[in-house]
């Protein structure tokens, strides 16, 4: 595939009489490709004596070119580029680089869910601790960490056989669910909660974060507060699945310092 750069060309007739028009090629690696290539007209000829004849080419006739034409040809190709052949102009930003880490890899989520940490087996009596922000870009109250109940076939969130039971967000609202389930959720907002300008704003100042679970075959509750804001879920998952996972995920926000206790 080709993308043709030519130079910017302008000629003005009135300084040479006998130019009738301008001649356009496309340059590609075999040569000039004629786009347009009329001939000088007949009385031009006549008139002025010094000029050559012109004869038309066929449009679509290839040319050879002077290899000096070479820099104005870009091939693209399918070829993947390492990003170390290309130089950094700007300095990298990060919002995991240098921090804590635990059970989990840190994670940062620029947009709608575009990183999760690896699943965890859910069990009875496990609690996730985390911190969390928001990231400067962050202008909603969605923009905040969820957490997913899942299953698949090697335990990570869009993994083989992918089925999502429930999605959690930190504001209280959860995602649509997976027809072979039933949820309900419960919000409460408490006197420490200051209204969700404020919450987005101290959630970007960064905050720690405990979410607790607890299972009974396949009843799964999850609860946690946070700056205000208390949310609690009840899952009935109404197949059988060989296990459930959870892990955590959002949008544009950074998760780190994970860990897992059971």
């Amino acid at each position: 595939m080709m993308r043709m750069t030519t130079p910017p060309v302008c000629f003005k007739a009135s300084n040479t009489p006998y130019i009738q028009y301008i001649y356009v090629y496309q340059i590609k690696p075999d040569g000039c490709h004629v786009v347009f290539d009329l001939q000088t007209l007949e009385n031009d000829l006549l008139k002025y004596d010094e000029i050559p004849e012109l004869t038309t080419k066929t449009i679509g006739a290839v040319e050879e070119f002077d290899d000096a034409f070479a820099e104005y040809i870009l091939v693209e190709t399918d070829e993947a580029v390492s990003t170390e052949e290309i130089p950094r102009i700007a300095e990298e930003i990060s919002y995991i680089k240098g921090c804590p880490e635990g059970d989990l890899r840190n994670i940062e989520v620029d947009g709608w869910r575009t990183d999760a940490t690896e699943g965890v087996s859910v069990v009875d009596g496990m609690k996730i601790t985390f911190h969390a922000m928001s990231l400067p870009t962050a202008r909603m109250v969605w923009h905040c960490p969820s957490i997913s109940l899942f299953s698949s076939a090697d335990g990570k969130v869009n993994g083989p056989g992918f089925r999502e039971y429930m999605l959690l967000r930190l504001d209280g609202e959860n995602w649509e669910s997976d027809e072979h389930v039933e949820n309900k959720i419960h919000v409460e907002q408490n006197g420490s909660f200051m209204g969700w300008n404020d919450w987005k704003d101290k959630l970007k100042q960064g905050i720690n974060c405990t979410v607790t679970i607890g299972r009974k075959g396949s009843r799964i509750t999850m609860q946690t507060e946070n700056l205000g804001v208390s949310v609690s879920s009840v899952t009935n998952i109404l197949v059988e699945t060989a296990d459930v996972f959870l892990a955590l995920t959002g949008d544009q926000c950074a998760i780190t310092d994970i860990h897992v206790s059971h």
